[in-house]
Order: structure tokens, then sequence, then C-alpha cells
């Protein structure tokens, strides 16, 4: 596995996953004509931008294996005052999966984190029907501190909870 900063080439890879697992994991929770026909335009736009910007307080590692994507990170430094530092997007590619892929890339993100703000924790929402997620988190350290709703692109309004690992905390 080698992992490294995402580059504009992988934008187009990132944006796939990152749809790939939507519509995976939140088939029973958002519309399925928005999964089906709008969100692989919205990722490809989003990955677009965030790759084309230059913004230091963001990180975007990716994971390489066998020459594809095998999953990705995208971490925002001291986005919240209170809760620390974000982590925006970690999705990892079916065939990587329970190999220690999505572990390693928090703890690649965590020590990239603590460069910047070591005095921050690592927070993170996840979608109240994502049970898988819910689960990974809580087996790493992290712990639910507020329920909240997003208001998701196709409209619907969907629980979610904020999850987070205190300052000082390895995951």
């Amino acid at each position: 596995m080698q992992f490294q900063l995402a580059q504009a080439q992988d934008q187009a890879a990132i944006a796939q996953l990152h749809t790939q697992s939507w519509q995976e994991n939140y088939r029973a929770i958002l519309a399925q004509d928005y999964l089906q026909h709008r969100l692989a335009q919205e990722h490809q736009t989003l990955w677009s931008q965030r790759l084309a910007c230059d913004d230091p307080s963001l990180l975007i590692l990716i994971a390489m294996a066998e020459g594809k994507l095998a999953g990705f990170i995208c971490v925002q430094a001291g986005q919240d005052p209170k809760l620390g530092h974000y982590v925006e997007n970690l999705h990892i590619h079916p065939d990587f999966r329970r190999q220690g892929l999505g572990k390693a890339l928090l703890q690649q993100a965590q020590c990239w984190l603590n460069d910047q703000d070591p005095a921050q924790g690592l927070y993170l929402h996840v979608l109240a029907g994502n049970p898988k997620a819910i689960a990974f988190y809580a087996r790493l350290g992290a712990y639910q501190v507020e329920n909240a709703i997003w208001d998701a692109p196709c409209g619907t309004q969907v629980p979610e909870f904020i999850y987070r690992w205190h300052a000082g905390t390895q995951i």
C-alpha cells in the first residue's frame, strides 16, 4: 500500500469511489433518483474544486494498491473551535475493506493534523443509518458527542451523529 497526497489527476478516481460508497451505503437513506442521476456529477465537481484549491488547512491523502485507488481521506485542520479538526471524507474501495486501511488513513491524517495543532481533537459526522461506519469509528475509540440533522443535497433530512476523538487520543 502506498500513501500519497492526492493530485489533480486523481480527481476522477476519487469522485468515482466517493460516489460508489454513497450508492452502496446510503441507498436506504437518500433518494434513489439523486443517487443514480445526480450524485456522480456532483462528486466530480466537488473533487475537481477541492483538488484545484490551494488550502493549507486541507489534506487529501490517497492509498494506492495494485495501481488503483484503494481508499482516500480528506481532512480539514482546525475546522471547529470546540470539536477540532474535521474528517470530511473517508472511503475505502470494497476490494480493500477489512484490511486496516481505514485505520491507517485516519492515523496518517491524524499525524498531519497533530503537526497543524496537537491541542485539537478530531471529529466527523456519520449518518445514523450507516451502522457499519458507526461501529468502525467506535472500534477506533471515537465517541458520540452530538445528534444532528443533515440537509442532504437531495432534499432529505437525515439524522446523523457527530463522533469525536479527544486531543492526544491515538487512533
